[in-house]
């Protein structure tokens, strides 16, 4: 209006812009739920366009959004890139630990075998030197009463003791000797087998270095095939453990001559030789199983 003065228009004060998406917060939300499926590649990828989001963000004066999905892409990438395959993991290094926990327990129990076996043999020999004779079971009227491992127990470290309380006037069924077998030496102990149960064996039998009768009377010196060469001992697999006083020993076959032995991982018994050496054998090794066993086979 002409009456009125002009005064000149100013700027004033526009719309404030919408705040953007963050595109890298984008991404790495998509990229941390599909690390879900292709895990450490896409999380990995996830967790770092997700740092450099928050940055944009944060230096975008409110020009941008997308904060939380970033945070929330970080945090997914890290959970299924990260997180989830070592959880999945754990079961695997469990299953890894229980098999490697179990095989040193196998190990060990092997050596403790091992030990027990040789201290039998160094017994009888100290028996074969007082006796010019390896220890065979105790007979009563023409029938075995007791087992040569309680006739062994005097040439045993503490085993006097427990042999005396025997009557070897009764068979090893009797009140006064089942009682006495409770306090079965721990030398004729393998791991795992019953209180009073054993699985250390004499071979007896076709050709076998005893022959399981009432008269037999074995010599180191007579042992053709030589003492170290010639099974003295062997351990029977659990099914075959008897009560240690019982005169029951190993019946070598030799059409089946590993039928009954306890065999370890790796399909192999372990024996004492006549010469108290101990050693493991392949139940794959037919000709020197049966040359083994016999002690009189010129082999």
């Amino acid at each position: 209006m002409s009456g009125y003065p002009q005064y000149p228009q100013t700027a004033g004060y526009g719309l404030r812009p919408k705040p953007k998406l963050n595109g890298l917060a984008i991404a790495s939300l998509v990229l941390g739920l599909v690390s879900l499926l292709l895990s450490c590649l896409t999380g990995l990828v996830g967790l770092i366009l997700g740092f450099f989001a928050i940055v944009q963000i944060q230096g975008s004066s409110g020009r941008q959004t997308g904060l939380g999905m970033a945070i929330t892409g970080i945090i997914l990438s890290i959970v299924f890139s990260l997180v989830m395959p070592i959880l999945l993991f754990i079961p695997a290094l469990a299953a890894g630990l229980s098999e490697a926990t179990s095989e040193a327990a196998s190990v060990a129990s092997e050596f403790d075998t091992q030990d027990k076996m040789r201290t039998i043999a160094l017994a009888m020999h100290n028996y074969h030197d007082e006796k010019r004779k390896l220890p065979t079971d105790h007979y009563i009227s023409g029938k075995p009463a007791l087992s040569w491992r309680v006739m062994l127990l005097p040439h045993l470290e503490g085993g006097k003791e427990v042999y005396d309380q025997f009557d070897l006037g009764q068979s090893w069924d009797s009140i006064q000797n089942v009682n006495a077998a409770r306090n079965m030496p721990d030398v004729f102990r393998r791991a795992g087998i019953g209180s009073d149960e054993t699985t250390f064996k004499r071979p007896i039998g076709n050709g076998a270095l005893f022959d399981g009768t009432e008269n037999e009377k074995v010599r180191l010196e007579s042992i053709s095939d030589g003492t170290s060469r010639t099974i003295m001992c062997v351990d029977v697999e659990s099914a075959q453990a008897c009560l240690w006083s019982k005169p029951d020993d190993f019946r070598y076959d030799p059409a089946d001559p590993t039928q009954g032995l306890q065999l370890n991982r790796r399909s192999q018994f372990t024996v004492v030789f006549a010469d108290a050496s101990v050693h493991k054998i392949s139940s794959t090794a037919d000709s020197e199983i049966k040359g083994r066993f016999t002690k009189a086979g010129n082999d």
